[in-house]
């Protein structure tokens, strides 16, 4: 149905937001929650020193511990070493399994899985882009170690090689796998790590390695878990993406909004070039965390749950089935 309905848009038809969601990414859309935005930028304000917007300061704040682009390549070989020991820990990843890292610039995105097939992967990181430590290391568990790159390795590996199922030698960009794959890619820290061992890690081995030794990381901390795993800043990117591409507001309308909601401009600013090139995709990010989140849930399953995202080959719908398996009368 994606590849039909991306046909259908590619021969000039016009979709309705609902029914691209629908058929493109297996999903529909969630509300725009005002009141979601009012509380975190009322714990933000609570947070963050000095005067001016939530903008401005959060800007200010996390300026304090950008990674010098020295050091950006060394921190994202330490998150890489590290969250790979702990994915293959807990799953199995097919023997030979690579990743190569490059930095890139002027891109519309902060990093990028390249699978490149047979278990081989090229990751770019955005160096003309800012990186903190803790948002590196989530970037890296989200495109390599147990996110994107495990996650069409093993694929490719039990489902392609091992069945013969070749279908699954192909990942459309906007699919329902796409929704699952991001919401499994922003999970993905979280299955291998607890809050205090990201923490740890970003106290004992990021910031010392990036010249980062001053005391101020548990206000680094609390200013990021105010903002949470990702539910609050895709919530925000996609009702942006819904005002451009079916209101049809102007981008400078759009990109205050998003700086109103706590924003830089600069990331404002891609989020509006991202939704216009790769227009419903922008969607899969905040849909499909919410639906793997839901899965994967909180008890001692997790780990178990995630491994068979892994393996087995599920649709959005498969897994709200799984989550709400009451029959439709």
């Amino acid at each position: 149905m994606a590849v039909e309905s991306n046909a259908r848009i590619l021969s000039g038809e016009r979709l309705s937001w609902a029914e691209s969601l629908r058929t493109l990414l297996d999903s529909e859309p969630l509300p725009f929650r005002p009141d979601e935005v009012e509380g975190v930028l009322k714990r933000l304000d609570d947070l963050l020193p000095g005067h001016g917007t939530i903008s401005e300061r959060h800007q200010r704040f996390l300026r304090r511990f950008d990674i010098p682009q020295r050091r950006l390549r060394t921190a994202a070989e330490a998150g890489l070493r590290a969250t790979r020991a702990r994915t293959r820990a807990l799953f199995d990843l097919p023997s030979g399994e690579k990743i190569r890292l490059r930095l890139v610039r002027k891109r519309t995105w902060s990093a990028y899985t390249w699978y490149l097939g047979r278990g081989q992967s090229m990751i770019d990181i955005t160096a003309d882009q800012p990186h903190h430590p803790e948002g590196i290391l989530r970037a890296i568990a989200h495109e390599a170690y147990p996110g994107h790159h495990t996650f069409l390795s093993v694929r490719e590996h039990l489902l392609v090689r091992g069945k013969g199922w070749r279908e699954h030698a192909v990942s459309p960009l906007v699919s329902p796998l796409s929704l699952i794959s991001e919401g499994a890619g922003y999970m993905a820290l979280h299955v291998i790590m607890s809050e205090g061992e990201i923490r740890g890690f970003v106290r004992e081995v990021l910031a010392p390695l990036v010249g980062m030794n001053h005391g101020d990381l548990d206000h680094y901390f609390a200013v990021n878990a105010a903002l949470g795993t990702g539910e609050y800043q895709n919530g925000v990117i996609m009702e942006a993406a819904r005002r451009l591409l079916v209101e049809k507001a102007p981008a400078q309308k759009v990109i205050g909004f998003m700086i109103e909601c706590g924003f830089s401009r600069g990331i404002a600013k891609g989020a509006c070039r991202f939704a216009k090139t790769y227009q419903a995709y922008i969607c899969a990010y905040r849909l499909g965390l919410e639906i793997v989140k839901a899965y994967l849930g909180t008890g001692p399953e997790r780990v178990a749950r995630y491994r068979e995202l892994l393996c087995r080959p599920f649709t959005p719908s498969g897994l709200r089935a799984v989550l709400d398996p009451s029959p439709v009368s």
